[in-house]
């Protein structure tokens, strides 16, 4: 159970005995009581073998002396529905996945090319037109519902201008993330959604607010992104990160342009976007 600052846990000496030798180190004694610190905020970790209690999500987490992962018993990294991940908090507390959706690994540079993934068309699901090398079809279309009888499913839809992909005006409160409840459109595993733009917003001002550390934050990388004519451009060199704020304009979405310091700007919902997601509050 999880008080302000410690947490009282007998049963973490048994569980000492499965982790590396620094993190039994880590470990404190209040009056004869073993306990681990719980805090809202991960610590700036000593060494390799750290641990605390993350109190938003209840989770025990280990440094292994680059980042921090969840501890599930014997130190290994989370498998989700989205394959092997290692979650990092930010300075804001939050949780975060530590790689873009379809990546292959985090990612080691700014330029590693096997943690650039998916680029998604704003409020689109994962149905493959996310695939970097993904078919154009020719739009707008015609609906937003993501149905495999459509010809265009799994497809890049292309526009020849700005705007949306779809003709008919999109719902974040249906396709993504309304701040609460997961759209039926959500690309994040169960328990996680596409940040939104007040989501971003507080990573920047918590001190992502260079390329530098973007990376060393969240691991971002210069993945590119996919022009609206289905051309992917610019990798290595920039980078688009989704949010799920849409505007009033029903093509409009803020997204993160990687790199900062002036990171958010609106853009078309049929640009290809990069996603990283964020662990439900």
């Amino acid at each position: 159970m999880c008080m302000p600052g410690k947490v009282i846990v007998g049963w973490m000496v048994m569980l000492s005995l499965a982790m590396p030798a620094g993190a039994q180190n880590n470990f404190h004694v209040y009056k004869g009581v073993p306990y681990v610190k719980c805090l809202a905020i991960s610590p700036t970790p000593t060494s390799g073998g750290e641990i605390f209690i993350h109190s938003p999500d209840n989770e025990l987490y280990w440094f292994t002396g680059n980042e921090w992962v969840i501890a599930s018993g014997t130190i290994v990294p989370v498998t989700d529905a989205a394959g092997p991940v290692v979650h990092i908090i930010t300075p804001t507390g939050r949780v975060w996945r530590d790689r873009n959706l379809g990546a292959t690994q985090a990612a080691t540079s700014l330029t590693d090319a096997n943690a650039y993934g998916y680029l998604f068309q704003g409020f689109r699901a994962a149905d493959g037109h996310q695939l970097r090398n993904s078919s154009p079809y020719a739009g707008p279309v015609s609906s937003s519902a993501n149905n495999v009888a459509n010809a265009w499913y799994g497809k890049f839809v292309t526009r020849s201008s700005g705007g949306s992909w779809a003709t008919m005006a999109l719902s974040d409160v249906s396709l993504w993330w309304n701040g609460t409840l997961a759209g039926a459109n959500n690309p994040c595993p169960a328990g996680y959604h596409v940040p939104t733009q007040p989501e971003w917003w507080a990573e920047a001002n918590a001190g992502m607010t260079s390329v530098d550390q973007a990376f060393n934050i969240l691991r971002l990388t210069l993945a590119g992104y996919r022009h609206i004519n289905g051309v992917v451009k610019e990798e290595g060199t920039s980078g688009s990160y989704a949010s799920s704020t849409l505007y009033g304009d029903p093509g409009t979405i803020e997204i993160l342009i990687m790199p900062p310091p002036n990171p958010y700007i609106l853009t078309s919902v049929a640009r290809g976007m990069s996603v990283r997601c964020i662990k439900n509050l």
